[in-house]
């Protein structure tokens, strides 16, 4: 009817064909769309100068065109409370009960409208008391309540429907949800864990509920302690303790989880699986001892289990990243030197042990002071057919450092050369021309290695792009300083010789370059490379003090961010300062946050905070 009224209109009107007002209907709709957009930019325009009488006026007009809109009606009604029109609010309030029934948000609005909290408790006794006795009308009733913050109101209407419904499990994570609003934590916690057993697909609920509690050690130990309780009533279900293994992997305490899983692992023939997953979330939280120790079970199952292969290498894994974390002793170093020879005297050097063997050359030559056995073991890797193209470029790359590392150039160029070409744009061919830059401002070319890092600037890698602003800068900076450009030579060399591990010549350098150099902008870069020393050394303090001086002193840099990351690290991996090193990851995220280590250390300090683990 309307569109044929249109119809009628234009042709009469216009003259127009029957089949073109269709267009005009279509942009008269648009106008009256667009009318709306303006009614609601006045109204809010209005609102937020304090101008709540002429905002009213626009609220009231939107309202009544869209009467469902819950928006307008929330603005309207704050439009009336502000202004004091008490009678106007009420009237408002009633006139949507009437009209939308079922939606009790409106005449709880009205109930808290009245004039003092005794008469509202009556009319909200009385609104629970009409609501009939079904499951939803008393869901809906009860959140309106918890809309407006009436959690008692709301805990009493869900108890009420309870008796109704003679269902003493209805709306479980609901009514603990409003136990934990209202501060009553054992109760919140009965609550959840006696809607587990009826609903376990709850689980994910209550745990992003009681997320935030985890970093509690009070409540969480109640947690604990309810879980276990429960689990004593119920030993069948295994959901309790599926929620007691959430507990410990929230607290990163590896072996209550391990304790947990390994009777599930019995119980249901999973050889090792679910151990095995557990033995990665250690190590990807840097639990390296804890993922080792939960990876020997997999192993100990014997070497016809479904996981064994994977453990071996998880558990080299664990203890390879824990020393290049920094923390080791002579001792972790000789065992692990012991438990690759006897990994591959059991395995052999082939494909499925290929991963491990660029890994043991790396530990060889840089920690175990065996750079030609580390070479020969790489190029026998390089040689090995049937593995994949980017492992065989990253032991070539990482042979290439060996060759620095004994101060052979010649060979690292075509090593880091046949990378770049075979990973022309790609992450790898990139890290490989970064290196030869790298190689190139060691050698004191200065100008050639520019070149290549301006390249690199752009690279797809963030880290790559990085390092490669860093050092083009401090190569920008230090160069036309003087003549000779003799100061960036020595650092160059002391940076050398730190890679090289040659760390009492490194530092006697930097304190010549530091007494002759007084003026030169390479402060900052001195102390940097002196903590590199003596994390390299494990000396723990000198690296701080070292640390400190960067991002404090010398906090306008370019390293200063570094510097905070490195310093977290060390509080937070060899100090066990956890407090400290998320004060400091706070730092970076807050004072750099386009800094490249800001995403991470946000991470980090969200998991010092006790949030929850993915």
């Amino acid at each position: 009817m309307f569109r044929s009224f249109f119809k009628r209109i234009l042709f009469d009107v216009h003259g127009w064909h029957p089949r073109q007002p269709i267009l005009l209907l279509l942009l008269l709709i648009s106008t009256l769309a667009q009318a709306q957009n303006n009614d609601e930019q006045l109204a809010k325009q209005y609102y937020d100068n304090g101008e709540y009488a002429k905002a009213g006026v626009y609220f009231d007009l939107l309202l009544d065109k869209n009467p469902t809109s819950i928006y307008f009606y929330e603005n309207l009604l704050s439009c009336y409370t502000k202004e004091k029109q008490i009678d106007q609010a009420l009237k408002l309030c009633k006139r949507l009960a009437k009209k939308f029934k079922d939606q009790p948000v409106y005449a709880v609005d009205g109930a808290m409208l009245a004039k003092d909290e005794a008469a509202a408790k009556k009319q909200f006794d009385k609104l629970l008391k009409e609501t009939p006795h079904d499951q939803e009308a008393i869901h809906k009733l009860a959140e309106a309540f918890t809309k407006r913050k009436l959690y008692e109101q709301a805990l009493t209407t869900y108890k009420t429907g309870r008796e109704w419904l003679h269902d003493p499990n209805a709306w479980r994570l609901e009514v603990g949800t409003l136990y934990k609003l209202t501060g009553n934590q054992n109760q919140m916690l009965d609550e959840y864990l006696e809607g587990l057993l009826i609903n376990e697909g709850l689980g994910g609920d209550i745990q992003s509920n009681l997320q935030q509690y985890m970093s509690d050690s009070a409540l969480s130990s109640s947690f604990k302690a309810f879980v276990q309780d429960k689990i004593r009533k119920h030993p069948e279900k295994e959901i309790l303790v599926e929620m007691l293994i959430w507990y410990y992997t929230q607290l990163q305490d590896w072996n209550g989880a391990f304790t947990q899983i390994r009777a599930l692992d019995k119980r249901y023939k999973q050889e090792g699986y679910r151990v095995l997953e557990l033995a990665k979330l250690a190590l990807s939280n840097r639990g390296y001892q804890a993922a080792a120790n939960i990876s020997q079970y997999v192993i100990d199952l014997g070497i016809n289990g479904r996981f064994y292969h994977d453990a071996q290498i998880l558990r080299l894994d664990a203890f390879y990243k824990k020393i290049e974390a920094g923390i080791y002793t002579k001792t972790d170093l000789d065992q692990l030197n012991d438990s690759y020879r006897k990994y591959f005297a059991e395995g052999g050097k082939n494909p499925l042990t290929a991963k491990p063997m660029k890994d043991y050359a790396y530990l060889l030559a840089y920690y175990l002071g065996q750079p030609d056995t580390a070479s020969a073991l790489l190029l026998e890797l390089v040689e090995m057919q049937r593995i994949s193209t980017n492992l065989k470029a990253e032991a070539k790359l990482l042979l290439g450092d060996i060759y620095v590392l004994t101060g052979e150039y010649y060979e690292p160029v075509l090593y880091y050369g046949q990378v770049d070409k075979d990973f022309k744009e790609e992450p790898l061919g990139q890290e490989a021309k970064f290196r030869n830059a790298k190689l190139s401002y060691y050698k004191g070319e200065f100008e050639w290695a520019q070149a290549q890092l301006d390249v690199l600037k752009t690279a797809t890698t963030q880290l790559i792009s990085n390092n490669s602003i860093e050092l083009s800068l401090m190569i920008q900076e230090n160069t036309g300083q003087d003549s000779t450009e003799e100061a960036l030579s020595l650092f160059a060399s002391t940076d050398l010789l730190i890679y090289q591990n040659r760390f009492a010549e490194a530092e006697a350098l930097l304190d010549t370059i530091y007494k002759n150099f007084p003026q030169n902008t390479l402060s900052d870069d001195i102390q940097y490379a002196k903590s590199r020393i003596y994390r390299k050394q494990q000396k723990w303090d000198k690296a701080l003090d070292a640390l400190d001086k960067v991002y404090t002193v010398y906090g306008f840099d370019i390293l200063a961010d570094n510097a905070l990351f490195a310093a977290a690290e060390i509080q937070e991996q060899n100090l066990g300062n956890k407090e400290k090193a998320k004060e400091l990851y706070e730092q970076i995220f807050v004072k750099f946050p386009g800094s490249l280590y800001s995403v991470e250390a946000r991470k980090r300090f969200r998991v010092l905070r006790g949030d929850q683990l993915n």
